[in-house]
């Protein structure tokens, strides 16, 4: 479980998601800007069978709670609505329209060449839209009511009041006097 080969995983792990690997490319293909008027990109290609489908992400984006093992099967709906072929699935039947003439990758390699010889792209091409609500950020506190309910259950709450209570040097002066 622990040993050379972990970490090696690790470290080879790291290094093709975020290095310069072709699997890398999705942080750039998937949200900077490489048509007008389209947020976000789709990449249909073989590197999606060694990443989990995160190539499908305008199927992520309109469908996020679809697993991404389904996702393939939305995407291969959805290029079917757009040639009009009739389909029994309510999204095609609801808004085709909106899948027609996306711009998608075939390529991350060559979105990563694009991204460092094209004068066109650079760091500051990402979109980011301005919040239309306030955002907060309530994640950090998402398991502490499940942290505490597991401490109340085993009774560790009860410990620790307890230590508190006759710990503290001003409780036990009182019960000196």
């Amino acid at each position: 479980m622990f040993g050379y080969r972990s970490f090696a995983y690790l470290i080879i792990g790291t290094l093709v998601a975020m290095g310069v690997h072709p699997s890398a490319g999705h942080f750039i293909s998937e949200h900077y800007v490489f048509k007008e008027n389209q947020e976000t990109y789709s990449y249909y290609g073989p590197w999606n069978l060694c990443t989990f489908n995160v190539g499908y992400h305008v199927e992520h984006h309109d469908f996020p709670y679809i697993p991404g093992r389904n996702l393939p099967k939305v995407s291969t709906l959805l290029k079917y609505a757009n040639r009009d072929v009739s389909m029994s699935l309510q999204v095609t039947e609801i808004a085709p329209e909106f899948y027609e003439g996306l711009h998608t990758h075939s390529s991350w390699t060559k979105v990563l060449c694009d991204f460092v010889l094209s004068p066109d792209m650079g760091p500051y091409m990402r979109l980011k839209r301005k919040p239309s609500v306030p955002q907060t950020f309530q994640a950090r506190h998402a398991l502490m009511e499940y942290l505490q309910a597991l401490l109340q259950h085993i009774g560790v709450n009860s410990v620790m009041r307890f230590t508190k209570h006759w710990m503290d040097p001003n409780n036990n002066k009182e019960h000196a006097e």
